[in-house]
């Protein structure tokens, strides 16, 4: 194996992309207890709506398949896995972190601060 590529264990994911060692598999469905009301691919805070209307509810189990105001993700969707999300995630910082709802963008968005808001295991 070369030394600039890391070790591939677990199962490959849908796509057929073997998984990084020490990451999830893409099997692993995206738990999501300790923050519910965060959008686990762009870190946007739903808090301030009511938690029925949060991705994946009040206690993080059920997706809305609404769909993220900030990054455009369909909850339930692209962020059932650690390895949607992390894809999903990549996509967006890739096209600019352009917003799915220009009109809900506040005028002091930054993206690397609101990505803090998600958990380690997330990212």
């Amino acid at each position: 194996m070369r030394a600039d590529r890391p070790e591939i264990t677990g199962a490959p994911d849908p796509a057929g992309l073997p998984t990084p060692a020490g990451l999830p598999d893409s099997t692993e469905r995206a738990a999501r207890p300790d923050c519910p009301s965060l959008c686990l691919v762009c870190g946007f805070d739903y808090r301030d709506q009511p938690p029925a209307d949060w991705p994946w509810g009040p206690a993080g189990t059920d997706p809305s398949f609404g769909f993220c105001v900030c990054c455009g993700t369909e909850f339930g969707y692209a962020d059932a896995t650690l390895a949607g999300s992390r894809r999903a995630r990549k996509a967006w910082a890739e096209g600019g972190h352009r917003w799915h709802d220009p009109a809900a963008r506040s005028e002091n968005f930054d993206p690397a601060e609101q990505l803090k808001a998600l958990p380690d295991r997330i990212r």
